[in-house]
């Protein structure tokens, strides 16, 4: 139970959201393919936070063709003024590249900037509400390395870019903030004065 609430306590804290892009990918200098990436994160609402997700991306040829899986920590760095919010990141994952270049289950080193504009829902301003969504327009442009698996006697590093746009969709609560449902003015009439 003490496990649930603390889960709870967290996401609500942070929020929770999903996310989906799609643009293009190169792979060892390879021409560009076209994939769609998914995937589900963690997000600070109110103040910078460190944030931890996920994400599955595919190739679009004939149907959707799953490549890598793949996942995110980083820092989620929001701007208490404006609906603009940067999350810089570190990958791990397993898979392959988005343009096959060996077989079986590799593995993947890299980095993720989530640059985002918040174009609906709650701001940053603390509203104390129960549960709020939003919207958020994304660029995510990514870079790495792919490994092959061992044993497979390729020794080779390719180097994976990908820059894609999409959405993010998700909520929040102001449950486990420290106001705790308290409205803004109660909250600034609690708060110390200075005299004058």
């Amino acid at each position: 139970m003490k496990r649930l609430l603390f889960m709870f306590i967290t996401l609500s804290s942070l929020g929770c959201a999903v996310q989906t892009t799609t643009g293009g990918a190169w792979t060892a200098e390879q021409r560009p393919v076209w994939a769609v990436s998914a995937g589900g994160t963690m997000q600070a609402l109110r103040k910078s936070n460190v944030v931890v997700g996920g994400r599955a991306t595919s190739r679009i040829d004939d149907g959707f063709v799953l490549r890598s899986g793949v996942l995110h920590a980083g820092y989620d760095i929001v701007s208490e003024k404006t609906r603009l919010a940067i999350e810089p990141g570190v990958d791990i994952g397993l898979g392959g590249p988005v343009v096959s270049r060996y077989g079986g289950i590799g593995s993947y080193l890299g980095t993720n900037v989530n640059l985002r504009c918040r174009v609906a829902g709650g701001d940053q301003e603390p509203s104390y509400n129960i549960a709020f969504p939003f919207v958020e327009v994304v660029f995510s442009p990514r870079s790495g390395v792919w490994m092959p698996p061992e044993g497979s006697g390729n020794v080779r590093l390719y180097h994976d870019l990908g820059l894609e746009f999409g959405l993010r969709i998700g909520f929040g609560s102001d449950v486990a903030s420290a106001a705790q449902g308290r409205s803004p003015s109660r909250v600034e009439s609690s708060s110390p004065r200075e005299d004058r």
